[in-house]
């Protein structure tokens, strides 16, 4: 009965913690794209915490444009 509740509890902890995992590489996202999903993140009053989570992505990610040159955000 233990091994079945500890292997139950594994597997719902699994399945939580996959949730928060990281998006994938934005770096093959199109800039309009990225721009659109960039400036929503403005209007966001109350975001929740994945929301902050990708919003972060994006910054991350027009701030690596621009450092190359692209002002895909801005």
């Amino acid at each position: 009965m233990f091994i079945l509740r500890f292997s139950t509890l594994l597997l719902l902890l699994r399945m939580v913690t996959s949730c928060e995992q990281p998006t994938a590489d934005l770096s093959g996202l199109h800039p309009a794209e990225l721009r659109k999903e960039w400036r929503a993140c403005a209007y966001i009053v109350n975001p929740s915490n994945r929301e902050k989570q990708m919003c972060d992505h994006y910054e991350h990610e027009c701030q690596r444009r621009k450092n190359l040159g692209s002002l895909a955000c801005y």
